[in-house]
């Protein structure tokens, strides 16, 4: 199902950005901006000016977006005091534009309005209450409620003030607070001021969920707690331990600011409250989490992962990439570069890939499924060939069979390592069989020396090559026999994937390994077109050589080429390359990280009635690229979707491991599979679910994931 389409405006603001970060989760993210565009993975940003109505006309016919978050408009107080015109234009007539546009594709609105459409005489005003404004800004954002209620009905209003990390060096007021205090300036701050402010990361996540609850109406969407302007600079101050001394109490009749300002304009927040889940924070809570924003950000200058608010927060992805500046220079200076694809950096990540996995020669390319192709194209299976693998993976080790017209056969897989079975692997040996691939599932390795053996004897049986290609794309840095997976010792080629959540990432990417020259040769040529400009492959000699006059030493005419194949564009750049090679110099501390998670889980879930935890070969050394637990949901009498939805909710994330793709439409309808063919594969899919793993989790990471799994499974018991 299509994701419903969101569209933010004045995107790179504070507010604006943090809903574009939640949002990219579960809609398909737009966000426009007037002068700063910003860069927020996952969310397209596109110019557009709210006052140009044929502008914000198009964008948003363009767009047809379901939901249409307004922030865009004209937010400093006292210079909507001094240009009260400009005030109007921007927060009355710009949001009409953007009301009228959206009345046009039948999208709903949400409308950030302020808390300070009130007079400030009482405070914790609720939305029964009737507003009293004191200034241009204030009248303009009330006008601005009441058109949009007007010709939006079923919009929701939400009355906020909130503060977070700004994108454009646009400091709010927790940002002044911190910046003064931190260069051990005093500054001031009113006593007689008080408001009850909201983090805009935890404010965006409310947004959403009204949304998703289907409101309508107007909201007071506040923190949870009241405090003085005073109060909530000292509370930054000692949860940042910095010298609250250096904050000086302050009346608002001393400050000289331009516009009247209201003295308490607090909100009253118990009817959202009623409404959403999402919790509204207090000041000390929102402003650690405050701090956790900032830790993040911080990450870049002591080469750690970059996380989003929702990662600070604490939603914990399955698994994901760790990036860091060296990683970021690393592909900036590639780009400073005179060559940005088919230059040295993609021979460097090659030559590095070998030499880790110790075999001779790599042809790195675009994706692993690419270099899966690659190498059954470079093995020659055709039409009435057949090809085995296991079902328990992703599609693409077996399409990789059919793209060539070969016919995958599926063999059952082991019971407790959750690989290919070798006895079932030999059972579906027939003298169509030309190939076999073996996946090295969640990191660990397939007994190769048994497959190995297993082949060679069906090839004296059979009289013909039957290749062996390692599908190691979960498997880099794995150990089988104490020699790393990816030498080929006991086949003819290996695969490895640089998907984001592989243990090293090239953004996407894939290498095949091999030993083999020959095969090296046409690995390299499916890679590019099946084109080659080495004059000692040429055919056609008479076109390719010119009359140099010196027969032993012709010329080669300088544009020649020759396509001896049909070949694919499967190149990698050197951008990804050099991204892959800082990754490499990383993998020993993202293994090391990922031993110590898994040694937890382990402890944790070994011994709770109804759960399974992953079991090692004695011959493998696995890099552990999934962690995968084996939950006997019908015991338990649990549902796997509502168990993971709720988990999800409690902000983890978890994923099946895999559909076995036997039972996938295209295979039932094209090669006769069905349920009944890997009974073994069938039941582990019935019970299998991987949780995160990854190397940027924190301790804090794993005991939540530890506690609410074992919550949900033992109290169903």
């Amino acid at each position: 199902m299509d994701k419903n389409r969101l569209l933010i405006t004045g995107g790179s603001g504070l507010l604006g950005s943090n809903i574009a970060r939640s949002a990219i989760r579960e809609f398909d993210a737009y966000a426009t901006y007037k002068d700063h565009e910003s860069q927020i993975p996952g969310c397209h940003f596109l110019h557009m000016d709210i006052l140009d109505r044929k502008e914000v006309f198009s964008t948003i016919k363009s767009i047809r977006p379901n939901l249409v978050i307004h922030t865009a408009g004209l937010v400093n107080v006292d210079y909507c005091e001094q240009h009260p015109s400009e005030a109007w234009e921007a927060n009355v007539n710009g949001t009409v534009n953007v009301v009228e546009a959206c009345r046009e594709v039948d999208a709903k609105m949400i409308y950030i309005s302020t808390n300070a459409v009130f007079d400030g005489a009482r405070g914790m005003y609720c939305e029964e209450d009737r507003p009293h404004v004191l200034s241009v800004y204030a009248k303009t954002k009330l006008e601005g409620e009441i058109r949009v209620q007007r010709w939006l009905p079923e919009s929701i209003v939400v009355r906020t003030a909130f503060y977070g990390w700004s994108l454009h060096n646009r400091n709010t007021l927790a940002e002044w607070v911190l910046k003064n205090l931190r260069h051990g300036k005093t500054i001031k701050m009113f006593t007689d001021a008080f408001f009850s402010p909201v983090l805009a990361s935890n404010l965006a996540e409310a947004l959403i969920e009204m949304y998703r609850q289907g409101l309508t109406g107007t909201y007071h969407v506040d923190g949870s707690e009241r405090c003085s302007k005073y109060e909530f600079g000292r509370a930054i101050a000692r949860i940042f331990k910095l010298d609250e001394s250096n904050i000086e109490a302050s009346s608002i009749s001393e400050s000289g600011l331009v516009a009247p300002r209201p003295r308490d304009i607090s909100l009253d927040i118990s009817k959202v409250s009623k409404a959403i889940s999402t919790s509204l924070l207090g000041v000390e809570d929102g402003i650690a989490w405050f701090k956790s924003l900032e830790n993040s950000l911080g990450e870049r200058a002591k080469g750690k992962p970059i996380q989003s608010p929702m990662q600070a927060k604490g939603f914990i992805q399955y698994g994901r990439q760790w990036i860091d500046d060296e990683d970021i220079r690393a592909v900036v200076e590639v780009l400073r570069s005179e060559v940005i694809t088919q230059g040295p950096k993609v021979e460097e990540f090659e030559k590095a890939i070998a030499d880790y996995c110790e075999t001779k020669y790599a042809v790195a390319v675009n994706s692993g499924t690419s270099a899966l192709h690659i190498a059954c194209l470079a093995s020659g299976i055709k039409e009435g060939d057949e090809a085995i693998t296991t079902p328990i993976t992703f599609v693409a080790s077996a399409n990789c069979a059919a793209y060539c017209g070969a016919k995958p056969v599926f063999a059952d897989i082991n019971k407790q390592t959750y690989n290919i079975s070798p006895n079932e692997m030999g059972k579906k040996i027939t003298p169509q069989t030309r190939i076999v691939i073996p996946v090295h599932f969640a990191g660990q390795s397939c007994d190769m020396e048994i497959i190995h053996d297993i082949v060679r004897k069906a090839e004296e049986e059979y009289g013909h090559k039957i290749f062996i290609l390692e599908d190691a794309c979960h498997a880099l840095g794995s150990l089988y026999k104490g020699e790393r997976v990816g030498g080929c010792r006991f086949s003819d080629m290996v695969v490895m994937s640089f998907h984001p959540v592989k243990h090293v990432t090239s953004g996407e990417g894939g290498i095949v390994l091999t030993n083999d020259e020959s095969l090296y040769k046409k690995l390299k040529l499916f890679r590019s077109h099946g084109i080659t400009s080495d004059p000692d492959e040429f055919v056609n000699t008479a076109l390719a050589f010119g009359s140099s006059g010196d027969e032993s030493n012709p010329i080669v005419n300088p544009w020649y080429y020759e396509q001896l194949f049909l070949g694919h564009n499967y190149r990698i750049t050197d951008i990804q390359c050099a991204l892959g090679l800082s990754q490499l110099r990383k993998l020993d501390s993202f293994q090391r990280r990922r031993k110590e998670i898994v040694h937890r889980y382990n402890q944790a879930f070994q011994n709770i009635k109804h759960l399974q935890v992953p079991v090692e070969s004695v011959n493998c050394e696995s890099n552990l690229h999934l962690y995968v637990l084996r939950i006997d949901f019908t015991s338990l009498g649990i549902d796997r979707a509502r168990f993971m939805l709720d988990l999800k909710d409690k902000g983890i994330q978890t994923q099946v491991h895999y559909i076995p793709v036997h039972l996938q439409p295209f295979y039932k309808n094209s090669y006769g599979t069905n349920w009944g063919d890997c009974p073994n594969a069938e039941h582990y899919y019935e019970e299998c679910l991987s949780i995160p793993l990854y190397p940027a989790m924190t301790d804090l990471d794993i005991h939540r994931v530890i506690t609410e799994i074992q919550t949900a499974v033992e109290g169903s018991t």
